[in-house]
């Protein structure tokens, strides 16, 4: 315990001294000279996160929640700062992009920083629950069979085919283009069912022990009818360029497995991460949004490229720095609010919640915000500063959000520090499901589920985005049940 306690000390002390470094900052322009000291608090909150999992949670495996979560927060927040660190150059208009005031990074990246350190400290907070006990009623068996989730699956497909049928730019590989009203609900409540079908049979392996089970053993367990719609899924957002469902299903699905088997080593962690880049790259640089050149053209003209479009000379991390341009989301927000627009105080949360009632959000919009763009959400914002305030000219393409900057629109540095922190924790609570470690409970299950599938990408991303979609899951999952079984499952 002494040992943990040390950790935690050291976590608070760097988190006191990036407290320090944001307040200097926000005062006066740095020019980045807290650059270095800031990227050394990141590694060593890092190594003591990674010496606290050695002594105190040696349940928890590299493809976990938090793990593949913090490679994605460092990617986005911290990549830009590393390679300015070690003088490879941004080029210049990428520079102007990228920045609002060059002047003033050091404040967004002190910002960043207490982000994840308060994230690590909630994640080295508290014990996880006990695993649990043989009295407790089992319900995963409930779901052994595939006939459980039929009804959840059959809905899946016809959401899928009327979504199909109402978007023919998606069917001809088109990326980006503007849908109807209809064709986003229905791709709305696929997700919903399809996520619930797949979430119910992982839930099946919940209190399997799967030392002996192999992988094709696993995913046959899913059936044909499944396993067709997941492959449908991948090979239409692969087509189209759309890296996301990919990355997601993936982490869903073979994450959970190797969670479970606990026998991915570092080594072998880090070539998948590596690897898995550069298969996506070419598939986002493959993206078209007319029909002039076929799929295979596109991938081939793709891999054809010399050379590196984002500095002045060639990195091996390329495949990167696509996911770190998030970070401009953050270099605009924070250098503009409050001292130009005010805080948002709640207001982006507070929709992302009534998201999970269909069409109550937009009605939120348009009568209590009067439908200002402004505030339709932290990536709306951040678009209308770059494009309307930055560049003077009309929105005409979203450049999205961060996990930081959407926090920070709403309740300032406070908000970042202290919703980072009950992320971390309730992540220390329940994220042992991954491994078997703790209690499962339907609802924290599709939680961390759903997250993990989410959780390379979620640092660019509003943290509470997608809690709609969670609850809707739930709520699909417990009506199935009720009526297979006349009860509530828990």
């Amino acid at each position: 315990m002494k040992k943990v306690s040390v950790i935690k000390i050291g976590l608070y002390f760097l988190l006191s001294a990036s407290l320090i470094a944001y307040f200097v900052s926000k005062i006066e322009p740095t020019h980045g000279a807290l650059s270095g000291m800031l990227l050394s608090f990141v590694f060593l909150s890092i190594v003591l996160f990674y010496v606290w999992i050695k002594i105190y949670n040696k349940n928890m495996t590299f493809m976990s929640l938090t793990p593949i979560f913090i490679i994605g927060y460092v990617n986005v927040f911290f990549l830009f700062s590393i390679l300015r660190l070690i003088n490879t150059d941004v080029l210049g208009a990428f520079e102007s992009f990228l920045y609002y005031d060059i002047t003033r990074i050091d404040t967004p990246l002190s910002l960043s920083t207490i982000g994840l350190i308060s994230f690590l400290i909630g994640v080295t907070k508290v014990k996880r629950p006990a695993k649990q006990s043989l009295a407790q009623k089992d319900f995963s068996k409930n779901y052994k069979s595939n006939k459980s989730i039929f009804f959840i699956v059959t809905i899946a497909y016809i959401t899928f085919g009327a979504f199909l049928v109402s978007t023919p730019s998606y069917i001809s590989g088109l990326y980006g283009i503007e849908t109807s009203a209809l064709s986003r609900y229905l791709f709305t409540f696929f997700n919903w069912f399809f996520y619930s079908a797949v979430i119910l049979k992982i839930f099946s392996y919940s209190q399997v022990e799967m030392k002996n089970l192999n992988f094709f053993q696993y995913i046959s367990s899913f059936g044909y009818l499944l396993l067709t719609l997941i492959m449908m899924y991948m090979l239409m957002s692969v087509y189209t360029g759309d890296r996301g469902p990919l990355i997601s299903v993936t982490l869903a699905i073979v994450g959970f497995f190797y969670a479970r088997k606990k026998n991915i080593s570092l080594k072998t962690f880090l070539i998948i991460i590596i690897l898995g880049a550069f298969v996506l790259t070419i598939i986002a640089e493959s993206r078209t949004r007319t029909l002039a050149d076929g799929y295979v053209d596109r991938v081939i003209n793709t891999t054809e490229q010399t050379g590196s479009i984002y500095f002045e000379t060639p990195t091996l991390i390329d495949s990167f720095i696509n996911l770190a341009t998030s970070e401009r989301s953050l270099n605009h927000v924070v250098l503009q609010v409050p001292e130009v627009y005010d805080y948002q105080y709640g207001v982006n949360q507070f929709q992302y919640l009534l998201s999970a009632i269909p069409g109550l959000g937009g009605l939120f919009f348009n009568v209590a915000l009067d439908g200002d763009i402004k505030r339709q959400g932290s990536a709306m914002f951040t678009s209308y500063l770059i494009q309307v305030e930055f560049l003077d000219r009309d929105i005409d393409y979203g450049d999205g959000t961060t996990i930081i900057s959407d926090l920070y629109l709403d309740f300032g540095w406070i908000g970042v520090m202290l919703f980072m922190f009950a992320f971390g924790r309730l992540l220390s609570r329940y994220e042992g499901v991954l491994t078997g470690s703790t209690e499962i409970k339907i609802l924290p299950f599709i939680f961390i589920i759903f997250y993990f599938s989410q959780s390379l990408y979620l640092a660019r991303s509003a943290l509470l985005l997608e809690i709609g979609t969670v609850i809707m899951i739930y709520v699909i999952i417990q009506i199935n049940h009720v009526f297979l079984f006349r009860e509530t499952i828990k």
